[in-house]
């Protein structure tokens, strides 16, 4: 007993594979553009990964600055009980100093974090 792909003429069934390969082979492309697409995303998140391990280093020397700032200046203010008022404009002004640093830090990381999602967002 023959089916009907048998019956058919050898052009149809020609025909027919010609087709089947033609919508094959455009899947394959699809396939190939999408894979393409994921090695790309994945080279971003590896770009990325890296940029945060290296903020993540700079968030740590920021904090351990913040940290020797405080402790600089807690010895400042005990040290102002025992001098005059020349030494506490000298105190106010290097912890001016040392504020104005501290938010400088802050600020490049903000920049550094808002440049990291500007990068996200464009890609």
């Amino acid at each position: 007993m023959e089916g009907p792909a048998v019956t058919r003429p050898i052009g149809e069934r020609v025909a027919a594979a010609e087709e089947q390969l033609e919508v094959i082979d455009r899947e394959l492309a699809r396939v190939r553009d999408r894979l393409h697409e994921l090695e790309a995303d994945r080279a971003t998140i590896r770009l990325l990964l890296d940029q945060m391990s290296r903020m993540s280093a700079r968030v740590e020397e920021v904090a351990s600055s913040v940290e020797d700032v405080a402790k600089r200046t807690a010895e400042q203010v005990v040290g102002i009980f025992y001098s005059d008022k020349t030494q506490l404009d000298e105190v106010r002004k290097e912890r001016r100093r040392d504020r104005v640093k501290v938010a400088l830090q802050a600020l490049a990381i903000g920049i550094s974090l808002g440049s990291l999602l500007v990068l996200i967002i464009l890609r």
